[in-house]
Parts: structure tokens; sequence; C-alpha cells
């Protein structure tokens, strides 16, 4: 099963990117993922957020095949322990026909209504905000987690 991660917006901090690039290269000893920055739209004078929203979920759309199961991460979604998240990824794994699992991070307004109602799944990293360039490290950081734990690895801890 390959991971796929998508973003909105770049990463802007050095320092961020060779974190995430470093869980990226660990992730990579358990299995494929693959890490894309999609351009954040730019809002015009005359747009609200629904407008954003729906410009930037209708370029993850068309970045996603239709075979992929897509889990949005989004505050109101459903959140897990770090051991329940590694058994939500075995549970995929094990089931023998998902072979890309999507993750998707919005950008600065979220995600449109639509988008979430059609992903597979939402879930939430905490009841936190933080900003994108966090996320998307803690992010990769608790994927690193859940293979290792799924590995028998020590680097959990409980």
């Amino acid at each position: 099963m390959t991971i796929k991660i998508l973003c909105i917006g770049k990463t802007r901090e050095k320092y961020f990117r060779l974190a995430v690039d470093e869980y990226l290269r660990r992730i990579r000893h358990y299995t494929p993922v693959e890490y894309t920055e999609i351009k954040a739209e730019k809002r015009k004078k005359t747009e609200n957020d629904h407008q954003v929203k729906h410009r930037e979920c209708e370029k993850i759309r068309q970045t996603i095949s239709p075979q992929s199961v897509v889990v949005a991460l989004d505050e109101r979604g459903t959140q897990y322990s770090s051991r329940e998240f590694s058994e939500c990824i075995s549970r995929y794994r094990d089931r023998g026909d998902v072979k890309t699992l999507t993750f998707v991070t919005g950008g600065a307004t979220g995600f449109s209504e639509t988008f979430l109602k059609n992903a597979d799944s939402v879930m939430s990293l905490s009841k936190m905000t933080f900003p994108h360039q966090w996320c998307r490290l803690i992010f990769v950081e608790q994927l690193y987690r859940a293979y290792t734990i799924l590995a028998g690895e020590s680097y959990h801890k409980e």
C-alpha cells in the first residue's frame, strides 16, 4: 500500500522541510510514501472563504486517483491515540484492496463541506489549532510512529 500525503501550500521554513523529509525517509523503510504540496489559492478581493476552499478542493480532487482511499485531516474529525492510529493503518493495509491511502491537509481556510462529505474518513490531530507546517510535521511523525508500532519496534513508549 502506498501512502500519499497532499498538502495545500508550501512549507516555507527550511527546518520544517528538513524534519518532514527525515520522517518521510524513515517511513519509506516500511512502505512507499509520496509527499506533494499543491499551490494555495490566492483570495481575490471579491471572494469569501467558501470560494477559496472550493477552488483548493477542486485542485486536490484532480490530484487524487479515483481508487484512492481519502482521509482528510480536519479539526472536526475523529481523534486517535498513536496506537489507535496504527491500528487504523493496519486495517487499511490488511484489507488488500487499498492500493493507495491518501491523507490530505487543507489550506488556511480548510476544506469545503462537499470535500469532507466525499472523503472516506476525516481525522483530527488535535482539538488545538496548529500552523500548517506544524501539522505536516506532527502528522508524518505520527505516521512513522504508527509503522514502528506495527513492526513491534521500541520507538513508541506506553
